[in-house]
């Protein structure tokens, strides 16, 4: 029988959870707001579309470069790091007077996207005690919040 995860370990995986559900959330919103950011900024749909095309082209090409780069660095750091480009470049985003802008905004989203998902398992996993890695492993992966 399982003990209870410790307050200690189980507050830092909650946050890595929500975080998690806020990388995936900030992902995904751009799709559902194309028309409004193509009207927003007097563009057709269809090149405000290239806000997914190149996001999702950055995290596939520079996902392994990116962490080949940053491999030496402690966990934390990288984590504080990364979050703290993806905040940078979530506000940037919210205010963006032009188009460029958004989409190079959005592409700083996405280095950080790429930084977070190689990392964020692996850092579950050594927040807490081996007995409780599976569901560590469960929460990142499914949030379920």
């Amino acid at each position: 029988m399982k003990k209870a995860m410790p307050l200690r370990e189980l507050l830092p995986l909650l946050g890595m959870t929500v975080s998690a559900f806020i990388f995936n959330t900030s992902e995904f919103m751009p799709i559902g707001l194309l028309t409004d950011i193509a009207a927003a900024f007097h563009i057709t749909e269809a090149q405000a579309g290239m806000l997914i095309t190149a996001y999702s082209w950055v995290v596939t090409l520079l996902s392994l470069p990116l962490m080949i780069l940053a491999c030496r660095m402690d966990f934390k750091k990288l984590l504080l790091g990364t979050v703290g480009l993806f905040g940078i470049c979530q506000i940037l985003s919210a205010v963006s007077p032009n188009f460029t802008v958004l989409l190079l905004s959005r592409l700083g989203v996405a280095c950080a996207h790429a930084i977070f998902w190689s990392i964020s398992s692996p850092m579950a996993e050594r927040l807490v005690s081996e007995e409780h890695r599976s569901f560590a492993l469960s929460m990142i992966v499914t949030e379920p919040l």
